[in-house]
């Protein structure tokens, strides 16, 4: 009885007019949601949640899932990184203070490196110093690279003169 209802239930869900969309035309969607970056990633990650059908058509959508917005949560950056398959991947690697995970899910990235088509790092000169050594790899898709590192201010000098 239950798998009867089931059928019944995805019958239905099929015949619902936003499951007739194109696939083409749906994969446009998530371009059109409003908002920055993070709100990107969570609408992105909602509409994967509306029902299977979507959840599936989006899943298998590697473009959509090949910006690795913030490496800030390690599985989700690898969920991403799956996801995205061979498509070229754009990073952004901004300093929210503590950078331990952001290094440790950039280190899920960097078997990947040689995807990247847009690297965007922020952060102090200890963050952009633990980066480079996992960036000497060649990047042929590499099209946009912005590094934007503050220093802490040189500590004033204090000299004893002698006479």
């Amino acid at each position: 009885m239950l798998e009867v209802l089931g059928l019944v239930q995805s019958m239905k869900n099929n015949l619902a007019p936003i499951n007739r969309i194109p696939p083409d035309v749906f994969f446009r969607i998530p371009e059109y949601l409003d908002g920055d970056d993070d709100d990107d990633d969570q609408n992105l990650i909602a509409m994967t949640h509306v029902c299977r059908s979507w959840r599936e058509l989006l899943i298998t959508r590697p473009s959509l899932w090949a910006l690795l917005p913030d490496c800030q949560n390690t599985d989700r950056t690898r969920v991403y990184i799956e996801r995205s398959k061979s498509a070229p991947l754009e990073l952004f690697l901004y300093q929210h203070g503590d950078t331990t995970y952001l290094e440790e899910a950039f280190l899920s990235v960097v078997p990947h490196i040689g995807r990247l088509k847009s690297l965007r790092i922020k952060g102090d000169i200890d963050l952009l110093q633990n980066l480079t050594p996992h960036l000497s790899c060649p990047t042929p898709l590499l099209k946009q690279l912005s590094i934007d590192f503050t220093c802490d201010p040189p500590r004033p000098q204090h000299h004893t003169f002698q006479r």
